[in-house]
């Protein structure tokens, strides 16, 4: 980071995997982030979608699985790994799996008492 706290650059594990590979091991513990680092990453907002984040992960020559994300003033808030939206995205799916066998339930239930059992059901899945 620099003097305004604005974001210089990331080391991922390629960039220690490429610096251990080209360093002798006499070199290595005189190295600093900022000899291993790839400056300027690419970022994203605190508001950007996560089907954009992944467009900006994969749609390059190179793909990566980490994002620093930046506010506007150029500040890392966080960082957004690939693994984060594949959760993410899977506890959503889960959800509407739940949410669907529930309203299917609620639906073909026969009684006010089994509707209600639905309704307490989709109230305990969330």
């Amino acid at each position: 980071m620099d003097e305004d706290a604005g974001l210089l650059g990331i080391v991922t594990d390629g960039d220690l995997r490429r610096t251990i590979e080209r360093t002798s091991p006499e070199e290595l513990s005189s190295l600093t982030a900022g000899d291993m680092m790839t400056p300027l990453p690419i970022t994203a907002s605190p508001d950007t979608l996560a089907f954009d984040a992944i467009r900006l992960m994969e749609e390059r020559s190179s793909q990566i699985s980490v994002l620093p994300v930046v506010d506007d003033a150029g500040v890392c808030v966080g960082l957004l790994r690939l693994h984060d939206i594949v959760r993410s995205g899977c506890m959503i799916y889960k959800r509407f799996l739940a949410t669907t066998a529930i309203v299917f339930l609620f639906a073909v239930a026969a009684s006010a008492q089994q509707r209600a059992e639905a309704t307490l059901s989709l109230n305990e899945a969330f």
